[in-house]
């Protein structure tokens, strides 16, 4: 029985268990993310009593405008006999009416644009140009919009196009790419002084646009 105590005992391994232990806890506690930030109770009080406090001065400062519109109104009225007040409010009655007309028919007149901008092929953003206050100002200001835009993307269009062609006369002159050399040269295979099937038929295939350039300036 006492020899059992005498056995070597291999310390080294418990302290590579030990340290492998630590460093398995120290990869374990780098890999969680960092605890996210939490609010007492004190913190979370005064951020709401803040937002409360500004919705509340927002009210009040509407219920000020109100009660001094009133006030300039009743102001105004105490200065008016009654056929003044009865030809005044019958104006505010219908200036109201006429503000609410007029923001319906903007909103179908805005509704019936933004078909008519999909129809043509036109943005959508295009109604912030628009008159909405009539049918004919919408529409007058819808034409004009409309041929601005034409004009100034026809615009773009042609000076692309000019350019395209531009490019397309210059490779006319010049031999394909890739190190191909025609057989009659940097000649137009199409006319009559350079003719060649086989090269019209390999620039047909590997450049389609530059064979329409070549047909046209030989028929010239």
């Amino acid at each position: 029985m006492k020899d059992l105590f005498k056995l070597p005992m291999n310390l080294q391994f418990f302290a590579e268990q030990d340290d492998e232990q630590e460093t398995g806890a120290d990869d374990e506690n780098q890999q969680q993310d960092p605890p996210e930030r939490k609010f007492t109770r004190a913190e979370m009080a005064g951020i709401i009593a803040a937002e409360v406090k500004k919705a509340t001065e927002a009210i009040v400062q509407k219920k000020d405008e109100e009660i001094q519109q009133a006030k300039t109104e009743a102001e105004k009225l105490a200065q008016m006999n009654e056929d003044q007040k009865s030809e005044y409010e019958r104006q505010q009655r219908e200036d109201a009416l006429s503000k609410r007309e007029a923001d319906i028919t903007a909103r179908e007149l805005r509704a019936q644009v933004t078909v008519q901008l999909t129809e043509d092929n036109l943005p959508a953003e295009l109604t912030d140009l628009l008159n909405f206050s009539d049918a004919d100002a919408c529409n007058n200001s819808y034409q004009k919009v409309k041929d601005a835009f034409a004009k100034a993307t026809g615009s773009f269009d042609e000076a692309v196009q000019a350019e395209v062609n531009k490019r397309l006369a210059n490779s006319a002159d010049q031999p394909l790419g890739n190190g191909h050399q025609s057989a009659a040269g940097n000649n137009n295979p199409w006319s009559e002084e350079s003719f060649n099937l086989t090269e019209q038929g390999r620039i047909l295939t590997e450049d389609p646009e530059r064979a329409k350039l070549l047909m046209q300036q030989a028929k010239k």
